[in-house]
């Protein structure tokens, strides 16, 4: 440290320029120093001289700023020439510290020694003396968790007992000042400084000395960082949700939620806390995670009461829950347990013979509290006609009776299909079951062509069988198969259907044709087949197998898991569920149904 001293740049041998700089002057108020710097040129002996009467240019540079001027290069041997001087009032650092930057450039453009020269610059810092200055902070409270009571206290260390502070607490927009302060001060920082932190959980607070004297400020102010917490009792909040059916028409039917077949809408109305913003909305239905302040479930395939689970997360990390009571009305599609028929009389007691059909039905429909919608029909038609006729209907939950049609309606010397259709407010499922002609042991057809045995000669041309054929060697008839079963199941848990010959029986196997379920209806279209030898049947009884299907377009994809034995197939709980499989495949197992079982 100095209060003067000199920057010195060699010219060439025998010539300088140098900067002589003075501190005149010290201010403890202001914190400033009064320098003065004079730009001079210098001969260093008696044979070195400048001849020169041109006007010259230069520059003086004092702690930044810089100062322009004008100049004679001419000189004498041994002269030391000042050819600018310069007063100005430098400020100190904060603390009382000052290095000084100066520099000096001369446009002498002079030839010296044969050599001309042109700008030649001298530059170099000053080190002014220490002013004495401001108080320091030796203490500050390094953390506060904002309550509206918990306070942040400063400590300061002063020069001067007479020394008073202006102290300021501040955190983003918000800032707290207290006056006359000596030694040390406290304040209880209010929960509204935490709007500074939405996205945040804590955050980095100042607090500012000014040191004074009487009125007079002792330099610079002094700052201390310290962090304010945010505590775990701020906290987002969830002020309403909103649970409706995400299906258009269900609630208004039902009036609740309906097992596999209702969709859960969510409404969230949540707000932050303190400036924070909701950043993500999480709501768990059935297992299933959503994201979002609005959503639809997927369909709601548990019944029963289950709770709704709401999280929301804010922008500072923190979350809120609430939950909601689900109840779902249990359903399942409509099961025809069983459906069957056979000639009688009028009484219903079996007869070959007889023009009635007396039909066993046994059908169930879930009543979904007494809401769901429930009818029956049965029709019958030739089976080589194409029109049904009804024979009669009803609308009950549940049937397990037998109806006798009316008197005449089935000539002995035709063969029929008789149809059930059940319905319900959702679905539509059929069973079709044969009658026969009546009993003959041998008929002959009036074309001369056609031979019955057991049965009516309907065949024009052609041997129909109605009874078992026995060879001493095993023949191939008609490619050697036989329909087992037809109908229209979706092979539910709740759906088993009996072959009308055991798999041992046939030759090779069994085939199961799927086909399209859709409108209502199973469908002639989109037919899969799948063999399935009886050595696996033998081996393997009642395990479970799986068959995949899709429709030519791959818009469907379906999964149907049955339990094969000898003499009947049983079908799975998630033969008719929909979804998204873990590999991220859409499914939908309700979109196929069970058509045929053939011997092969």
């Amino acid at each position: 440290m100095a209060t003067s001293g000199t920057i010195q740049q060699a010219i060439t041998t025998g010539y300088r320029i140098q900067i002589a700089w003075t501190v005149d002057s010290q201010s403890v108020a202001n914190n400033t120093s009064t320098v003065t710097a004079k730009v001079q040129l210098v001969s260093t002996g008696s044979s070195y001289t400048i001849v020169s009467s041109a006007t010259k240019s230069g520059s003086l540079t004092i702690n930044s700023t810089k100062y322009t001027f004008n100049f004679s290069a001419a000189l004498s041997g041994s002269q030391t020439k000042t050819l600018f001087t310069k007063t100005v009032t430098v400020s100190h650092a904060s603390d009382g510290t000052k290095t000084c930057a100066f520099s000096a450039t001369c446009g002498i453009n002079v030839t010296l020694s044969g050599t001309y020269y042109g700008n030649v610059t001298a530059s170099g810092n000053g080190t002014f003396n220490t002013i004495a200055r401001a108080s320091t902070i030796s203490s500050v409270t390094s953390s506060v968790s904002v309550n509206g009571t918990n306070a942040v206290t400063v400590a300061i260390t002063r020069a001067s007992s007479s020394f008073t502070h202006t102290v300021v607490f501040s955190f983003g927009s918000y800032s707290q000042t207290v006056t006359g302060v000596g030694t040390s001060t406290s304040y209880a920082i209010p929960t509204s400084w935490l709007n500074a932190i939405p996205n945040a959980t804590s955050g980095t607070a100042k607090v500012t000395v000014t040191t004074y004297s009487g009125s007079t400020k002792i330099g610079s102010a002094v700052s201390k960082n310290f962090t304010l917490t945010v505590p775990s009792t701020v906290v987002p909040t969830i002020s309403g949700v909103t649970l409706a059916e995400g299906v258009s028409g269900l609630a208004a039917q039902f009036g609740g939620y309906v097992q596999s077949k209702s969709k859960l809408s969510v409404k969230i109305t949540a707000a932050g806390s303190l400036s924070s913003t909701i950043k993500t909305y999480k709501t768990v239905v059935q297992g299933v995670t959503f994201t979002g302040a609005s959503i639809t479930s997927g369909t709601l395939m548990q019944s029963g009461t289950s709770a709704v689970t709401i999280t929301v997360t804010d922008s500072r990390g923190r979350t809120a829950s609430t939950t909601k009571s689900l109840v779902v009305i249990p359903y399942v599609a409509p099961k025809i347990t069983s459906f069957q028929g056979f000639r009688c009389l009028a009484n219903g007691t079996e007869n070959y013979e007889g023009t009635y059909v007396n039909s066993a039905i046994n059908y169930s429909v879930s009543p979904v509290s007494n809401k769901n919608t429930a009818s029956y029909t049965i029709e019958y038609k030739l089976q080589s006609g194409t029109t049904w006729t009804t024979l009669t209907s009803g609308s009950v939950y549940a049937l397990n009776s037998n109806i006798v049609s009316a008197s005449g309606l089935f000539s002995v010397d035709s063969s029929y299909d008789i149809r059930l259709t059940v319905k319900d407010y959702f679905t539509t499922i059929r069973s079709v079951y044969e009658v026969p002609t009546a009993f003959t042991l041998l008929d002959f057809n009036k074309s001369g062509k056609g031979l019955a045995f057991g049965k009516v000669s309907e065949m024009a041309e052609g041997v129909e069988f109605a009874l078992p054929v026995h060879f001493d060697r095993v023949p191939i008839i008609n490619g050697g198969s036989k329909v087992l079963w037809s109908g229209g199941h979706s092979m539910n848990a709740d759906q088993t259907i009996t072959l009308s010959e055991p798999v041992s029986k046939q030759l090779t196997g069994i085939v199961l044709v799927f086909s399209r379920y859709y409108d209502g209806a199973a469908q002639d279209d989109n037919f899969n087949s799948f063999f399935v030898p009886k050595v696996f049947v033998a081996a393997k009884q009642g395990f479970g197998s799986a068959f995949l299907m899709t429709t030519s377009t791959f818009s469907v994809m379906c999964q149907k898991y049955l339990y094969i034995s000898d003499a009947k197939i049983v079908g799975s709980a998630n033969n008719t569920s929909i979804g998204t499989g873990t590999t991220g495949i859409n499914y939908a197992n309700n979109g196929y149904v069970l058509r045929y079982v053939i011997g092969v």
